[in-house]
């Protein structure tokens, strides 16, 4: 279910958490979602916490698959700054407004996992 297993995680059938690590150093952004919970929360105390429905993030990751991933395929209130005005860092934000921040590694396995279709069985 998982592609980069060498991740922090906890999958169940009702709940995923990854936590992102690009470098093994646990200050970075994750996942949280639940069968049972429309919302997804994304991030991290240090990166910064976003919310998006699940709605919102099928229609993400599909962008995702399908290589329409730029910010006029971008689906409800979901934003990507990567003028990189931070070195390095990628700003991910969602339907409440509120921002959580990667690095270009960490952003790139949380779309790994988008596309390999890890987050697939608790958005229907």
């Amino acid at each position: 279910m998982i592609k980069n297993t060498h991740l922090p995680h906890n999958i169940t059938e009702n709940r995923i958490d990854i936590t992102f690590c690009g470098k093994g150093k646990c200050k970075c952004p994750a996942i949280s979602m639940d069968k049972d919970n429309d919302m997804i929360t994304i991030g991290g105390d240090d990166e910064g916490y976003t919310k998006v429905t699940k709605d919102v993030f099928k229609e993400f990751c599909d962008n995702i698959k399908s290589g329409k991933m730029t910010n006029e395929y971008l689906p409800g209130n979901i934003t990507i700054d990567n003028s990189f005005k931070k070195k390095d860092k990628i700003i991910f934000s969602g339907d409440d407004k509120s921002s959580t921040e990667f690095t270009k590694e960490e952003f790139g396995l949380f779309l790994s996992e988008c596309n390999d279709g890890t987050f697939d069985s608790l958005m229907s």
